[in-house]
């Protein structure tokens, strides 16, 4: 009799090797439909983007249209077509880029002569600003002017152009204007950083905030926001996520050049950080909250800005 080999003896074999194999593709598998899946949700957000972009110029065109009409009319409803006209982009970036607009410390808004101190990051919170201000007056650059419709309404408006020709110049001619433009309880508004500055940044005021404050003597609120993490400057995304503004405590007109300074720096730019923070906790987080500069290593660390300096648990970090 000659016995052969059990055929069952090389089974255990066979099933590792297929095991490994099945295994092998589902790693594959999964990597496959992750990578494909991102390259869809890249593609529907660019999707969104670019219907957002289309339909936004569209409308303000519309509104152009209808400010136009209101150009002969009182001053009164050129700005009724403005605050509608901002009323209405929050839906649109709701409904099409599922970006929600949040608004706090509304009840800290006096009903009264004021000079309104914000961050700047893009051109949504200028919009944010136009809704949420009641008797709003914006700086603007003289080439704007220059725009049919748009500028004839910014003139409309009293808005104040910016006249280039020297800091000092351009300063004595923003407290000339805004001094004839606030007697029926204007509020004068000014980014205090002189341009749009990335998220995760932090910069030292210009000086144009402090010689308007002295030379106005009018309370200033503070408004902190982190809108440059999801409509960002010069960038054609729009990413989804929540747009906070804050509006905090006014602060006096009598204060001292430094300790005011001191006091709206240490406030804008604390709540502004913290707003990031709260952002690059979220669930999907924008990618601007994740590239920022020093935001990321900041993540779950208390973050104070105070007498020109940034502070990350005690430890002081550099200040452009």
């Amino acid at each position: 009799m000659i016995l052969a080999p059990c055929p069952f003896g090389s089974l255990p074999t066979a099933r590792s090797k297929h095991h490994a194999e099945l295994g092998l593709f589902t790693i594959n598998f999964a990597t496959i439909l992750a990578k494909y899946s991102l390259e869809i949700g890249a593609r529907m957000l660019f999707i969104k983007s670019l219907i957002f972009n289309v339909v936004f110029y569209i409308h303000m065109i519309m509104w152009l249209v209808v400010c136009i009409i209101a150009l002969p009319f009182p001053k009164a409803m050129t700005r009724w077509v403005m605050v509608s006209w901002a009323h209405q982009v929050p839906y649109l970036l709701k409904w099409i880029c599922n970006i929600e607009i949040e608004a706090r410390g509304l009840h800290n808004i006096p009903d009264r002569k004021l000079l309104v101190a914000c961050n700047h990051q893009s051109f949504l919170e200028i919009i944010l600003l136009a809704k949420y201000l009641k008797f709003p007056i914006m700086l603007f650059k003289v080439s704007l002017g220059r725009i049919p419709a748009f500028g004839w309404a910014l003139y409309k408006l009293r808005f104040i152009p910016i006249v280039r020709g020297g800091r000092a110049k351009t300063i004595k001619f923003i407290v000339k204007e805004s001094k004839s433009r606030i007697l029926h309880n204007g509020q004068v508004m000014i980014f205090p950083e002189g341009t749009r500055v990335a998220p995760g940044e932090v910069v030292k005021l210009k000086q144009g905030v402090i010689a308007i404050y002295e030379a106005l003597h009018l309370d200033c609120l503070p408004v902190a926001q982190n809108s440059g993490l999801f409509w960002a400057r010069n960038s054609f995304m729009r990413y989804p996520g929540k747009v906070i503004i804050d509006f905090m405590p006014v602060i006096d007109k009598d204060l001292e050049r430094e300790k005011f300074t001191e006091q709206l720096h240490s406030t804008m730019m604390t709540k502004k950080v913290a707003l990031e923070q709260e952002s690059f906790r979220a669930t999907n987080p924008p990618p601007a909250a994740k590239t920022a500069k020093w935001l990321e290593a900041a993540k779950h660390q208390t973050i104070i800005i105070k007498d020109g300096q940034v502070k990350i648990d005690g430890v002081i970090t550099k200040v452009d």
